[in-house]
């Protein structure tokens, strides 16, 4: 569908304006450590900046809105969310209406998702340790209306109004900034936007003290992005974790075929590209001012395709056909990008499965078609290094990827991956 589509594209290959430097301010909330207890041990006590006392890694999961729209038996409704596996559901997403400057959804048919955002929250009735956040913004939300509503301080007002009155309505527990990318020039953003973003954000930590609600930012970790729009020292200073996009680094845009996720830095990378994976990113996050206490790592549940040039030549940065965008997957029916449970289905079938053994990253491939993605097992190694290296815990993107229905065999794969990697237990029971 168009809207998922353009929410997935990645644009880390364009060219991003330098942000200004921010201010920094007088007011600091919550631990800026950059050492810390090991974040994933099941008995590590956290205390986060709003005061709420968590004694595990944070699982997060985003639960797309649009997947309710998927043909059976891939539709995914609020009622699919994994409670058990997860420790905190971002709803993706709410946007913002310019002139009000207050929260909107950005999913059709707004009427009918204000039960369904009641419903989002009501899971917790079942799931009493759950915590349930609204993302605000997402890629198909233009950056224009982010800039104009952070530049001002009277709209940030507004719009702060407005988050605490859905925090009331919908019984929500937080709020997940996820404007992509302030300071980009070609969607509507400005050089300001890197202070104005850390202003918005202050503000948001303001009203919510002492009022137990989280306050959580999404970021990339890409150093262009990062230099154009985010000061994450300051950022860092207001916000109880980040949520870094250590994910979707590579795509059709390179000109050939490869994972888009890589752990490590491989023989085959050249340029920028040396660094742009989740291990030099995250250390990027931390030299810019994040606690390793703060960072929470993304894990994407999709995988990229491309169309071979030579169906013979199928490895990693083999010669892709820009002109024809792979076939869409049956239930995401996306030309770009494909579900887990879509992928697994390949693999049942003719599909050959490899593995890029330096970033540590599963592809697979039939005939001219080729896809990059994450299993059990790159994710064990991805959640073995976050324990390793000290980060505070995981967040998928998005949940409603996984093998939910059992397509495969085992229901929520990928999910119970990560919480037998990050707990060092099995999951019994999954909704």
């Amino acid at each position: 569908m168009a809207h998922e589509n353009r929410h997935f594209i990645n644009h880390s290959h364009k060219k991003f304006l330098p942000g200004d430097t921010v201010t920094p301010s007088s007011t600091t909330r919550g631990s800026t450590s950059s050492s810390s207890p090991n974040a994933t041990s099941a008995t590590t006590s956290t205390t986060t900046r709003s005061g709420a006392t968590t004694e595990r890694a944070p699982v997060v999961c985003y639960y797309y809105g649009w997947a309710n729209t998927r043909p059976n038996p891939a539709n995914y409704g609020v009622e699919d969310i994994p409670g058990d596996l997860c420790t905190h559901v971002n709803f993706a997403y709410a946007g913002v209406e310019p002139g009000t400057w207050e929260l909107k959804s950005e999913v059709p048919e707004y009427e009918r998702n204000r039960e369904l955002f009641k419903n989002f929250t009501a899971i917790k009735t079942r799931y009493t340790q759950l915590k349930t956040l609204l993302s605000v913004g997402g890629w198909q939300h233009e950056n224009g209306v982010f800039s104009a509503l952070a530049r001002n301080e009277q709209n940030r007002a507004r719009f702060v109004e407005s988050v605490m009155q859905w925090m009331k309505d919908y019984n929500l527990d937080g709020v997940d900034m996820a404007w992509p990318f302030p300071g980009v020039d070609y969607r509507g953003g400005s050089p300001r936007d890197k202070e104005n973003y850390v202003a918005l954000i202050r503000e948001l930590a303001n009203a919510f003290e002492g009022k137990g609600l989280l306050l959580t930012v999404k970021v990339p970790i890409s150093e262009e992005q990062l230099n154009a729009g985010y000061n994450i020292s300051e950022i860092s200073r207001y916000v109880d974790w980040i949520n870094a996009q250590a994910y979707d680094l590579r795509g059709v845009w390179n000109g050939v075929t490869d994972v888009h996720t890589p752990l490590y830095s491989r023989s085959i990378d050249v340029g920028d590209q040396k660094t742009l994976n989740v291990k030099d990113g995250l250390a990027l996050l931390v030299r810019s001012g994040a606690p390793k206490s703060k960072v929470v790592m993304g894990i994407a549940f999709f995988g990229r395709g491309f169309t071979l040039l030579d169906p013979e030549s199928h490895g990693l940065h083999a010669l892709i056909n820009r002109d024809v965008p792979p076939r869409a997957g049956p239930f995401v029916r996306s030309n770009e990008v494909f579900a887990y449970y879509e992928i697994c289905l390949n693999l049942k079938g003719r599909w050959t499965r490899e593995f890029d053994d330096e970033g540590k990253c599963p592809y697979a491939y039939y005939n001219d078609q080729w896809i990059g993605y994450e299993d059990p097992v790159s994710i064990r190694q991805k959640v073995e290094f976050l324990r390793q290296e000290g980060y505070r815990g995981v967040y998928v993107f998005n949940n409603d990827l996984d093998d939910f229905r059992g397509f495969c065999g085992e229901t929520n794969a990928l999910l119970k991956t990560i919480k037998e990697s990050l707990y060092g237990e099995k999951n019994e029971v999954s909704a």
